[in-house]
């Protein structure tokens, strides 16, 4: 009987355990870029994981199995409810990952409103250089510029596809040119 209760004793302890190192646990497969793991403990375990960490684990998660509007979501919710708790880099690293994630559904607008977001809190903090927005300077302007041109889409054709895309000159003009010319694609 001693023994019984002993192994309970343990057994209660191990599960107790190991229902607090589910934020450790998160928080190594993060780090480790370990998304498949990551994966099961938000799915599994959600409630037993910290709040900031898990609301950083969930669009890393979305965007690496292709739920970007899922992913979008989780994003503003991270950049709402949790900016303070997770830093001013962590905050710059999630809002390129944000962005990248609108230039792959070719949300070029939201993507630069995104950046002129980042852009206004840098700004707003008084002992952090403005030079750590320029790199979301140049991708606003390249996102405003990319929303210009309408979304590349592939156009079906009795004869073949024609697939737009646009060539960038740079230069003295900085222009930015579009043609199609004839081809096959294998």
């Amino acid at each position: 009987m001693k023994k019984i209760i002993t192994l309970s004793v343990l057994t209660l302890i191990t599960l107790f355990a190991k229902a607090q190192d589910y934020t450790q646990l998160a928080g190594a497969a993060f780090s480790q870029n370990d998304v498949y793991t990551l994966r099961t403990l938000c799915a599994d375990h959600a409630a037993e994981i910290d709040p900031v960490l898990l609301a950083m684990s969930k669009p890393i998660v979305s965007l690496t199995f292709n739920r970007n509007e899922e992913a979008v979501k989780e994003f503003n919710e991270l950049l709402t409810q949790h900016a303070e708790e997770i830093g001013l880099n962590n905050l710059l690293q999630m809002v390129y990952l944000a962005c990248r994630n609108y230039e792959v559904m070719q949300e070029y607008g939201n993507a630069a409103d995104l950046c002129q977001q980042i852009i206004s809190i840098v700004e707003s903090l008084e002992q952090v250089p403005d030079e750590m927005a320029d790199g979301f300077r140049s991708n606003r302007a390249r996102y405003l510029e990319l929303a210009k041109h309408p979304a590349m889409t592939i156009d079906e054709h009795p004869n073949g596809l024609t697939i737009p895309f646009s060539i960038e000159t740079f230069g003295p003009q900085n222009r930015s040119a579009q043609f199609a010319i004839q081809g096959t694609l294998n």
